[in-house]
């Protein structure tokens, strides 16, 4: 049964997870939760061209790359032999499992899902929502109860069973080093970063007479020798231990984000994500992960970029120690005089003050 309206959640972009994934991830994301197929179980139908219908310069292949990326995080499951997509969290954050009415619809949709895999993996989703929610109405009706019985798989056993299966038709079209695959170019509000979607029209095939090789399998290892060639695409990893922070780094974090305590900020960025279980936890690059969230903590404490006091030349003398183990150096003197990374000057913790206190002043 298709849905006739979606709830979408202002409380995600709140999430880092979300936040942290490309526009196109996020757009597709928005799609499948208000797309016109969406079931009560929180299953659509997996059509990257059709999919592709809903954007102008959106193609399958930016569809299929997108969607890499949002079940690297977990966001989503595909099954493309039954050409279906499970949206992960759909049951958690809905609020069907709240009304028993509804509640029996889900378990309807749920007996309707054609791929057997998703199946167990939402199933496996139920059985962690009911010790996280015991008290959810949903677990009292037979039928949601009974699906609690069957067979239940964990996001990454599914994900493993389908990889086996129906592999991923498409690779990744994101250009390494973008943060979380981002294909969007820096410095440009355009779209341009993403697959072509016109490309040049292909000229007219002549009609030449096949020749035959005189060299026996040459064909064969022609295309072996192409597939070699083929540059393999660019995996995640998580965080590195110790985490290395370059002279580069030192010198865009003191004239991107001036004022900031980067020892302090980036020690919170290294833990938060050292601690960050699973698929969560990978990054296709941490550099501009750790770029975005210093201007994410920076925008918080009211700071605009501005002149850095320390030049990239300057910075190149990093002496590297226990108490500075990303070489960082004496920082930034404020306005009174007070060195950052000593402890803060109590005047500008006062003025940080204010600024958030006049900021929730305008926001009311």
């Amino acid at each position: 049964m298709a849905r006739e309206y979606a709830q979408l959640r202002p409380a995600m972009w709140a999430d880092d997870d979300y936040t942290d994934l490309s526009f196109g991830a996020q757009w597709l994301y928005e799609y499948l939760l208000t797309s016109p197929s969406l079931t009560f179980a929180g299953v659509a139908d997996w059509r990257p061209g059709r999919i592709a219908q809903a954007a102008k310069d959106a193609t399958p292949a930016f569809v299929e790359a997108a969607a890499g990326e949002l079940q690297a995080g977990q966001f989503i499951l595909i099954d493309r032999t039954t050409e279906e997509v499970l949206i992960r969290s759909f049951a958690k954050h809905d609020g069907l499992l709240k009304q028993p009415k509804m509640a029996v619809a889900f378990a309807k949709a749920v007996e309707a899902m054609s791929s057997k895999t998703l199946r167990q993996v939402l199933v496996g989703q139920l059985v962690r929502l009911r010790k996280s929610a015991p008290d959810l109405r949903a677990w009292d009706v037979p039928a949601v109860s009974e699906l609690l019985d069957r067979r239940a798989l964990s996001f990454d056993e599914g994900a493993a069973v389908l990889a086996e299966s129906n592999p991923t038709v498409y690779p990744s079209v994101y250009p390494s080093g973008s943060p979380s695959g981002s294909a969007m170019p820096e410095g440009t509000g355009s779209t341009s970063g993403y697959p072509p979607v016109s490309p040049a029209p292909t000229p007219a095939p002549q009609h030449q007479a096949p020749q035959r090789s005189t060299t026996s399998g040459q064909g064969a290892a022609d295309a072996a020798t192409t597939t070699a060639r083929k540059p393999a695409a660019k995996r995640g990893t998580r965080i590195p231990d110790p985490f290395p922070v370059t002279t580069e780094m030192v010198a865009w974090a003191r004239a991107e984000c001036p004022g900031l305590d980067h020892k302090r900020v980036t020690d919170a960025f290294v833990d938060y994500w050292r601690a960050k279980p699973g698929h969560q936890g990978i990054k296709l690059d941490w550099v501009a992960t750790w770029r975005n969230w210093l201007r994410r903590e920076a925008e918080s404490q009211g700071f605009r970029p501005g002149p850095a006091s320390v030049s990239a030349a300057a910075a190149g003398a990093r002496p590297v120690s226990e108490v500075d183990p990303y070489g960082f150096g004496p920082g930034i003197r404020c306005a009174h005089g007070t060195t950052f990374h000593d402890p803060e000057c109590e005047r500008c913790e006062a003025e940080k003050a204010a600024r958030r206190a006049a900021r929730k002043a305008g926001g009311a």
